[in-house]
């Protein structure tokens, strides 16, 4: 490089920092003219000179956003291109700005409670920075935030979680799943509370199943759920969000998933005030009448089971129902028990249970299906035991009975001889195996059916007996019902927890989350549109 370009090298630079420190100086001047002004709104043209700093050099830059924070509350009409500007400042690559305008947003949204919302979002995109100090710092702003202005925090939040891309939505679930806990009593209002119940409300039917489950999580921690009034909203989102009283024009398949979620979060925050009755009637009326469609798409019978167990447990804790509601629902558990029990093919003369009718070869049963819908017919019966001796489907359920019968005798049969085969072992720790823990429950549902069938088969019917679901753990204390089966009845107890097909239980979070019901579904978003009543699409059904 010659002399002379060196020279005019040198001096562009030298003229390049005056200029800079001109600009400097000039803020510092409108500073102080602003800082002593008793008037100050009437300077507002000298405050846009800051907004303008802020697209100029890095020094100009910082003291920009310090400056616009210092002033923002005296001019109400710049408050949306303030926090523009300041916004602007969070995409340099200076993690020094980035870190100052972080701070200087808060005391805006101090100052200016109205830009809440706005920077919360703002702060919710940022949070896919792969800078972890970074990352803690959006977090804890966010947080601070909130004491701010809980409610537009919120806002903000599920502005992004609505309509964001979808890892900034994984990163807003993320957080309310692992932060709002560190929120005060005094932020976490039940003001606050009721915020957040609406906010999830608004997007319930427009989100995945995985943000379900995030968000259920996130609102079953709240005093909400130890409120009856509480108790009833979170309810009604979950009747909402499978739109009882309809089944809706989407996938069945996806949709009894969807069911099987809401009842799971429903079912401890039914009570006397909140009652059973209307998820009871929706089984029965709307989800069990799909059941041949089900079928169709189910052939694993993993939803079928799921949705017969909690139905059964549902119904289990059913104490009152309308005569209207009784009647609706004895017959749909009729028909269904049509579609579940073989029909009988015994010879015209076997009428009674004990007949003799080896000669005929039994059909593959379902049992645990079996007692789930003679289950439904004993304990519906019972509320106006008068309806099921009159019913149209009584005869033929009388036949099928028979049927049943013989093929229970033949498993119980087998189940009390590989049994007896364990009880004479010194190793008795064989009953601890999953195959042997799965026949206890299914010799428990061997009884159950007994029961059922000897009551329901008389006429009238009988609706006297009272018994133990037989994957429902056997409660302390209580005896079995036939003395000689005693020591297995205790021993199957212990093995309840694992029993074979658990009910869904809720995560505590996303990324703890475990198969519920099919282990072979996989994650897959494929699409923001929801169809109403079923999960948008992150996982496969």
């Amino acid at each position: 490089m010659s002399e002379g370009s060196s020279s005019k090298g040198s001096s562009s630079s030298s003229s390049a920092a005056a200029a800079a420190g001109m600009a400097i100086e000039k803020m510092y001047t409108i500073y102080e003219k602003l800082n002593s002004a008793e008037d100050k709104t009437k300077l507002e043209p000298e405050y846009r000179q800051f907004l303008d700093a802020a697209h100029r050099s890095d020094k100009e830059k910082r003291l920009a956003s310090q400056f616009i924070t210092r002033f923002v509350e005296y001019f109400p009409e710049l408050y949306n291109d303030a926090a523009n500007a300041m916004l602007d400042l969070c995409e340099e690559d200076d993690p020094i700005i980035r870190k100052q305008v972080l701070k200087d947003l808060i005391t805006v949204c101090k100052k200016v409670k109205i830009c809440v919302p706005k920077i919360a979002d703002v702060f919710c995109q940022l949070m896919l920075t792969a800078d972890a100090a970074e990352l803690t710092n959006l977090q804890n702003g966010l947080i601070s935030l909130f004491l701010v202005d809980a409610r537009g925090t919120l806002a903000g939040i599920f502005s992004q979680i609505a309509s964001g891309e979808e890892l900034v939505r994984d990163t807003c679930l993320k957080f309310l799943a692992t932060r709002l806990k560190d929120l005060s009593p005094e932020v976490a209002t039940e003001e606050f509370q009721k915020a957040l119940y609406f906010e999830i409300r608004n997007i319930i039917k427009w989100i995945t199943e995985d943000e379900f489950n995030i968000l259920m999580d996130v609102l079953m921690k709240t005093k909400l759920v130890k409120q009856v009034g509480g108790n009833e909203l979170i309810v009604e989102l979950l009747y909402d969000m499978i739109d009882l009283g309809n089944m809706p024009d989407v996938s069945i398949h996806a949709h009894m998933f969807t069911i099987l979620y809401a009842t799971d979060y429903a079912f401890p925050l039914l009570t006397a005030q909140n009652p059973t009755n209307r998820l009871v009637v929706y089984y029965f009326t709307k989800v069990f009448s799909q059941w041949q469609t089900l079928k169709e798409s189910d052939p694993d019978l993993v939803l079928q089971k799921g949705l017969l167990r909690h139905a059964a447990e549902l119904l289990l804790v059913t104490t009152t129902l309308s005569d209207s509601e009784v009647q609706q629902c004895l017959t749909s558990a009729l028909e269904l028990a049509m579609e579940i029990l073989p029909p009988a093919v015994s010879p015209p003369e076997a009428t009674e249970v004990d007949a003799d009718v080896q000669e005929v070869p039994l059909p593959d049963f379902n049992f645990s299906f079996c007692e789930c819908a003679l289950f439904f017919i004993n304990k519906l019966g019972s509320f106006r035991p008068e309806l099921l001796s009159k019913d149209s489907h009584h005869e033929e359920l009388r036949k099928r009975m028979l049927l049943l019968n013989r093929g229970v005798t033949a498993f119980e049969s087998k189940l009390k001889s590989d049994f007896k085969g364990h009880m004479q072992n010194e190793n008795k720790k064989d009953l601890q195996m999953p195959e042997n823990r799965n026949k206890i429950i299914s010799f428990k549902a061997m009884k159950n059916l007994n029961t059922f069938i000897r009551e329901l088969y008389q006429k009238p019917p009988k609706f006297n007996a009272t018994v133990l679901l037989s994957w429902k753990p056997l409660k302390p204390g209580k005896r079995a019902a036939n003395p000689a089966d005693i020591s297995i009845a205790a021993k199957s107890a212990k093995f309840d927890k694992d029993r074979e097909i658990q009910r869904y239980q809720p995560p505590s979070g996303k990324y703890s989350r475990g198969a519920a019901y099919g282990a072979a579904a996989t994650s897959n978003r494929g699409g923001r549109g929801w169809n109403r009543g079923s999960f948008r699409g992150r996982r496969r059904f």
